[in-house]
């Protein structure tokens, strides 16, 4: 019993103990960082959305305003997190002004996101080049102008960098080579010029790098072959010129490469077909590349979009293997020739096959027939002859079909009348003739593409059936 009696002592003076020490409370945000907040916000003409409507003079703990973040020891401001879209709630009003400089003194920020208010205008503040902590900078969807400042390198510590969806113009900074921590840089949909800094290849961490939609020039550096850590690359809609450098093969954690209208010249590398096994999505149309579609590049099975359309390739398809997953295939406005490849149709995934306006012969393969997959089936503008196949009746998931501007005879085949899903059909400018079978899907579709065949009557075409 004196035992009992003593833990429960030995009990209450813990409990008494733990009653008299301090809680822990979080410290409060410095002056320092409050005023620079408040700065921030005044060089804010208009907040409708009522963001910053927590940032007043009176609230003293910044720490507790809206889109603020502080380390609970120090009490210093570590992030400011101001993303229109869950701020904004669905709600299309939007913050107009600039970014002050003041932004620069919070030294210890280590994430400013200051995305999509659409009218935050002016230049990026070169005072952020003296946020040496900072790791994530995202400035997209604003209207910021001016160059990006030729100092960013010294952001060190920076590991994302995207001023995507702004007004910015003059070149990347070379100094960007220095920012080795980097893992994600989205620079797209500005207008900036000059060329792709060799140095971008010093950053070897890189896993995303988006250029695209800029006035960049000049050749793709050899150094970014050097990223090997790179699984996105976006340089479409520029005016990049030259040869496709074969060091991008090296890139061996690729996935998507897209490099669409630019100006590249001369062929497109063998060493493309090296790339890993997670990469499926190759852009390179609307350029000047020649030569042949190279043989490794469709020997890729994890590849599920392949568009070369608008090229000056030549010669024949390669053979793509039956365990492709290959989903798209563009090859239109080409020069390529030869019969269309009957195994086209077996491949079990292809669902968009375009290669029109090229200088294809022979007839349409019977094989497209037997696939369920095909929902796009564009081969207009070649030198096709001979009837339209009766098998095309059996491709039950086609929507889209595109057979003008050949040399194709004989009948539309009654049996396509089972193609109940047809969006869109265009048959002209052949030498079909006979009657257009009646009801769906054909009598969903007006005159223009049935027109200018030889013989083709009935509705929607005139004049009727007999009286030709």
């Amino acid at each position: 019993m004196e035992k009992s009696g003593l833990a429960f002592v030995v009990v209450l003076v813990l409990i008494s103990l733990n009653s008299c020490r301090p809680q822990m409370i979080a410290a409060e945000c410095g002056e320092g960082d409050r005023a620079a907040l408040l700065d921030f916000k005044a060089a804010i003409v208009k907040d409708p959305s009522g963001a910053l409507k927590s940032w007043t003079a009176t609230a003293k703990d910044c720490c507790k305003w809206k889109g603020v973040s502080c380390d609970s020891n120090s009490g210093r401001v570590v992030s400011v997190n101001l993303d229109a879209d869950p701020l904004n709630q669905g709600n299309s009003v939007y913050m107009s002004g600039t970014i002050s400089e003041s932004i620069g003194n919070l030294s210890s920020l280590h994430t400013l996101i200051l995305v999509s208010w659409k009218n935050i205008g002016g230049v990026i503040p070169s005072s952020l080049s003296r946020l040496s902590a900072l790791t994530t900078l995202s400035l997209d969807d604003n209207r910021l102008t001016g160059s990006i400042p030729s100092d960013i390198g010294q952001l060190v510590s920076l590991q994302s960098l995207s001023l995507s969806g702004n007004l910015l113009t003059g070149p990347i900074p070379k100094s960007i080579g220095n920012i080795q921590n980097l893992t994600s840089l989205n620079l797209d949909s500005n207008r900036l010029s000059g060329s792709i800094p060799s140095s971008i290849g010093n950053l070897t961490r890189l896993s995303v790098l988006t250029l695209n939609s800029n006035l960049l020039s000049g050749p793709i550096p050899d150094s970014m072959g050097d990223l090997k850590k790179l699984t996105t690359l976006h340089i479409s809609n520029n005016f990049l010129t030259g040869k496709i450098p074969s060091s991008l093969g090296n890139m061996s954690m690729l996935a998507e490469l897209l490099a669409s209208n630019n100006r590249f010249t001369e062929s497109i590398p063998e060493s493309l077909g090296l790339l890993s096994a997670n990469f499926y999505k190759l852009y390179l149309d609307q350029n000047m590349l020649r030569g042949s579609i190279p043989e490794s590049l469709v020997k890729l099975t994890s590849l599920l979009t392949l568009n070369l359309t608008q090229n000056k390739l030549t010669g024949n398809i390669p053979r793509i293997p039956i365990s492709s997953h290959l989903e798209t295939l563009h090859l239109g406005k080409n020069s390529l020739s030869g019969e269309i490849p009957a195994w086209l149709g077996d491949l079990p995934n292809l669902r968009s096959l375009q290669v029109s306006f090229n200088g294809f012969t022979g007839q349409i393969p019977n094989s497209f027939g037997g696939s369920s997959s095909l929902n796009y089936l564009f081969i207009s503008n070649n030198r096709l002859t001979g009837s339209i196949p009766e098998s095309l009746g059996d491709m039950p998931n086609l929507e889209y079909l595109d057979l003008s501007s050949n040399q194709l005879n004989g009948r539309i085949p009654e049996k396509m009348t089972q193609l109940k899903g047809m969006m869109q059909l265009n048959m002209s400018f052949n030498h079909l003739c006979g009657m257009i079978p009646r009801g769906k899907p054909f009598d969903a579709f007006p005159a223009s593409a049935y027109i200018h065949n030889d013989c083709l009557c009935g509705p929607p075409l005139t004049p009727l059936c007999g009286t030709v």
